[in-house]
């Protein structure tokens, strides 16, 4: 039997000075449950079986001081499962498969879900292994994006329980097929894989230009491969990875139904080498990403009566991003109880002005002004562990 809980809290204060007012803002999660797992096993069979129970609460304060405002809400979701996961090797350890379902009963909905998954695995060689990997999962806690100017600015997320109708109960299936080599020191990985997953709000998209205030429920699906090349030599490692997805919306009730998806990084790059001896360790590497798609008002025609006027959703992109970073760590041991770590690191070490979101506000001139949030430049840190 275990037994867990969880709390998360979203604090944020803000203060006009001129109208002497001060709005503060909390957003807590609080998650409670009970599992009870019972397990068999045998030669070549391992077979897991239990029940859970969780219970989520969501807390929502606003509290304004001049004129006195004060609202609370409390949401609570209980839920409980069913589940049995088993295990199957053959007699030479080449062979796994993992085949499993988890039962769901969401009381406050009285709804039932099913959730299989399968996990299977081939050794091929001492080197060579294959994966194939397929589930289905389901969340019944989203978040709600929000960008509020008398925060700055600043993105705030805050936490919703499901109510099964704006916010719905977000349910994923995905699957992946992966292969590995590993042989003197290089490591070799590639997986491809998809996800779909509906039930998604507007809200929690992060739309900053078109569909920025619109309120509705939708899907998103990714297709994607993932690539990573590692090579070990005596004391330096060093690695390369490559990301390709396809992700796009699907919104019924929009405009356009289907678009590419705020988060669609086309393509991915990282490279990072360290080296470490007993003294020393440094390390450096950078990452290189396609731009976000974004949308941008139709040209002549950006504001009419009072709203922007954007062109297709997500058609065009922000400049791409890229970071260097470097660190490095000098160890010193005084006596063989007392020793300490120095080091720095630099992030955005070339201080590459990086895009990381775009919007439009409307002037007073009746223009669209167009506006970039931009990631932080280069930026230093040092630190000094001491350990007895």
């Amino acid at each position: 039997m275990n037994k867990n809980y969880i709390l998360q809290v979203l604090l944020a204060l803000n203060a006009n000075v001129l109208k002497e007012q001060r709005f503060l803002q909390k957003n807590t999660v609080s998650e409670t449950g009970i599992k009870f797992k019972g397990t068999y096993h045998r030669e070549g069979i391992n077979i897991a079986l239990g029940h859970q129970f969780i219970e989520t609460k969501v807390v929502n304060e606003n509290d304004i001081d001049i004129p006195r405002f004060l609202r609370r809400d409390a949401e609570v979701l209980r839920e409980q499962a069913f589940f049995i996961q088993s295990t199957f090797q053959n007699k030479y350890n080449t062979l796994f498969i993992k085949p499993g379902v988890r039962i769901n009963y969401i009381h406050d909905f009285d709804v039932f879900l099913v959730e299989p998954r399968l996990s299977l695995r081939k050794i091929l060689g001492a080197s060579f292994q294959i994966e194939a990997l397929g589930e289905m999962k389901h969340q019944s806690i989203s978040q709600v994006v929000n960008f509020q100017n008398d925060f700055l600015g600043v993105e705030k997320r805050r936490w919703q329980l499901a109510d099964n109708l704006e916010i719905p109960i977000l349910k994923s299936k995905q699957a992946s097929f992966g292969m590995q080599y590993s042989n003197k020191g290089w490591l070799v990985d590639a997986t491809g894989y998809i996800k779909a997953v509906d039930g998604i709000t507007s809200q929690s998209q992060s739309f900053t230009t078109k569909y920025e205030f619109e309120k509705t429920k939708g899907s998103y699906h990714i297709y994607g491969i993932d690539f990573l090349v590692r090579k070990q030599v005596r004391k330096i490692n060093s690695w390369f990875s490559y990301s390709c997805m396809s992700n796009s919306y699907n919104f019924d009730s929009l405009e356009e139904h289907s678009f590419p998806s705020n988060f669609d990084t086309t393509h991915s790059f990282t490279f990072g080498t360290t080296y470490t001896n007993k003294t020393y360790h440094f390390s450096g590497g950078f990452n290189f990403r396609t731009g976000k798609p974004t949308s941008i008002p139709i040209k002549d025609q950006e504001v009419t009566e009072s709203s922007i006027n954007f062109g297709k959703a997500n058609s065009t992109r922000i400049t791409n991003y890229f970071r260097a970073d470097l660190s490095a760590i000098y160890k010193l041991k005084i006596t063989k109880e007392f020793r300490s770590e120095m080091g720095f690191s630099i992030w955005n070490a070339f201080n590459t002005k990086n895009t990381i979101n775009h919007y439009y506000r409307i002037g007073a001139d009746q223009t669209a002004n167009s506006y970039s949030r931009l990631s932080l430049g280069i930026t230093t840190n040092f630190v000094l562990k001491i350990f007895w």
